[in-house]
């Protein structure tokens, strides 16, 4: 089959669209946050969570004593704020005061639909996977489920949700950061060290058969050890056997053969 030229300026625009430009995707907000991109949001949401943990884990208060009292802290403060600079706008002006917005920027709808469909796909997608595990589409992968989830209950039966929570919280906000700073030394480990395990891996399942195959013979080897003065004992009475069996399964059939013949001749 001939391709003609305009299949071929087709294919090669197909495939210059879809090959990279070379610029780095846009960062998500998260991303920026966990990656302290704004350092001022950043260190807000992470020393906010940090106070709340703190004084839920160590001071013992409840949870929502500590969330309630840091929003009254934010609206004492947000209040004292807009009237002092109610009164001091008629020294400075009211451009050279500043207006906190506390990062409560309302939503692009644009941005939002533009993000949808993505959601969407990532939705379906894993509801597609869940119904798959829990249906037992594919053994395997059920049995993973369930070995992660028996794994989730053992941790949660060691550590409470606050405290694991909050090992978490931590990770993300020092572990990215952490990494993006020392990313050359922190893969070259990592590589070192998942070589390291795929020698390991190797050598114990290498050892793992060997011993495997050598208790296999030892096993076979004592089980005839121990049956063969038994089979030796008992051996005339299973030919007896044997042959009884085999005589009643011959002359079955011509036992049934003759008394068909004399009820006919009977009749």
């Amino acid at each position: 089959m001939e391709t003609t030229s305009d299949e071929i300026v087709t294919k090669v625009n197909e495939t210059t669209a879809m090959a990279p430009t070379g610029e780095a995707p846009e960062e998500t907000l998260v991303e920026q946050i966990l990656l302290w991109r704004d350092l001022k949001l950043s260190g807000a949401i992470f020393g906010s969570v940090n106070l709340i943990c703190i004084l839920t884990l160590f001071v013992k208060y409840s949870f929502l004593s500590v969330f309630s009292f840091l929003v009254m802290a934010l609206l004492v403060a947000s209040f004292l704020f807009k009237n002092a600079a109610k009164l001091l706008e008629g020294h400075l002006g009211k451009d050279k005061i500043p207006q906190p917005s506390f990062g409560l920027e309302p939503f692009n709808a644009d941005a939002i639909q533009a993000k949808v469909p993505q959601v969407v796909d990532f939705l379906n997608e894993n509801i597609t996977k869940t119904r798959d595990i829990v249906t037992c589409k594919d053994n395997k992968t059920t049995l993973k489920a369930l070995g992660a989830t028996f794994g989730v209950y053992l941790v949660g039966r060691i550590f409470p949700d606050l405290v694991l929570f909050y090992v978490l919280f931590l990770a993300a906000f020092i572990l990215p950061k952490v990494y993006e700073m020392n990313k050359d030394e922190i893969d070259k480990a990592a590589a070192q060290a998942q070589e390291r395990i795929a020698e390991e891996s190797a050598k114990a399942y290498k050892i793992a058969e060997e011993r495997t195959r050598e208790y296999s013979d030892l096993a076979s080897k004592k089980f005839n050890d121990t049956a063969s003065p038994y089979l030796e004992k008992y051996q005339p009475q299973l030919d007896t056997i044997r042959q009884r069996f085999s005589t009643t399964a011959v002359t079955a059939p011509a036992d049934l053969t003759d008394a068909a013949t004399s009820g006919t001749k009977t009749e």
